[in-house]
């Protein structure tokens, strides 16, 4: 694990993430963040497809920040990476890992000469007199990877690791005695997490401290700057500056009267929060078709509170909105007990920050 400071770097199709900290204590103290622009049609669903538009970038804002830590990590999500927990009996050493790839192997019809194969054991326990264990297996491309290892020596900086986001938020709520908007997350606890970023949903959910399930939906900020943009004939830029000033999905009527000096204000504010929940719906509708699957495997399992982090869940009234839909807890993350923000970051939103703030955690 990192006892000295690393630097963690989270890249969107809309923005890039940087976070320089260490992790000491079960506690990741952050003493950098800072966000910019991804470079246009550089980078897509994880993939770095203009590495010398992206180093040039990271470069650029790495001096700007004053950020030297030589220890590199990336957090990365793709729909491309294949994710899937799997039971085989206990064997010994290397034995596990050729079982572990045997099995994951009649799963998928893949090349997997073209894929990196990892995995963490999860838990030991008996089935019909059998010492078994669970694993969670993770396949992830060979090209991907090396383009990530890439951009770090072209960084002139040290690829220490390259981490799966719902790994990186399941290492940061799974500490020991962690609080999550100043309520205690406790051990047998089942929650889900979701990101909401600009071209992809990730919807993780974690149980028991364990990662039990985690799948990428198509959505974000995108989706709604679109449907917004089509409804008034405007350009992606402008729709996202009328999300931003008039998106509010609250109950209250008063609310969306507030800061509206005039009543033609007050109906666009109104048509563009119900292009809003027409996106939304779609997710809502996905997202609860996989909490009723995650029900139906685990029957004794009550899922106890959504958290939903990532820039699109900085829109007004969204927690409270999906949370009439869904009919569970919704809470958008505003602290986590396990990081600690220095200086004139303690008042810094971490919602944008959570899978690259993770990936600083390294356990052996």
């Amino acid at each position: 694990m990192f006892s000295k400071k690393a630097v963690s770097i989270d890249i969107g199709s809309k923005n890039i993430k940087i976070v320089e900290g260490k992790y000491e204590g079960d506690k990741v103290i952050v003493s950098k963040m800072t966000t910019f622009e991804t470079p246009k049609d550089s980078f897509n669903d994880g993939e770095i497809i203009n590495l010398e538009e992206i180093k040039n970038s990271i470069s650029e804002k790495l001096k700007e920040s004053n950020i030297k830590s030589k220890n590199i990590v990336f957090s990365s999500k793709s729909t491309s990476i294949i994710t899937r927990i799997i039971e085989v009996p206990w064997v010994k050493g290397k034995e596990l890992d050729s079982l572990i790839k045997y099995e994951i192997e009649q799963y998928l019809p893949i090349d997997f000469q073209e894929y990196v194969t990892k995995y963490k054991l999860l838990e030991e326990f008996t089935k019909d007199q059998v010492k078994m264990v669970r694993a969670n297996v993770a396949v992830y491309p060979k090209a991907m990877a090396k383009a990530y290892w890439d951009l770090a020596k072209e960084l002139k900086l040290n690829p220490f690791a390259l981490d799966l986001s719902s790994n990186a938020v399941n290492k940061l709520v799974t500490r020991k005695n962690t609080f999550i908007n100043l309520e205690e997350l406790e051990k047998q606890d089942t929650i889900c997490m979701i990101d909401f970023g600009y071209d992809q949903i990730e919807f993780n959910i974690i149980s028991k401290g364990i990662l039990e399930f985690t799948r990428i939906i198509t959505g974000g900020g995108s989706y709604l700057d679109a449907n917004i943009g089509s409804e008034f004939s405007v350009g992606e830029k402008e729709a996202e500056d009328k999300k931003i000033m008039l998106g509010n999905l609250s109950d209250d009527i008063e609310l969306f009267k507030e800061g509206l000096t005039v009543n033609e204000n007050f109906l666009e504010a109104q048509t563009i929060n119900a292009s809003i929940r027409l996106v939304i719906d779609r997710w809502n509708n996905e997202i609860n078709r996989m909490l009723e699957y995650f029900r139906n495997r685990f029957k004794d399992r009550n899922i106890s509170k959504i958290l939903i982090y990532g820039g699109t869940s900085e829109l007004k009234g969204m927690d409270k909105y999906m949370q009439s839909v869904l009919g569970v807890t919704v809470e958008k993350v505003q602290n986590i007990s396990s990081i600690v923000l220095e200086g004139s970051l303690k008042e810094t939103s971490i919602v944008s920050y959570i899978n690259a703030i993770g990936g600083i955690i390294r356990i052996k």
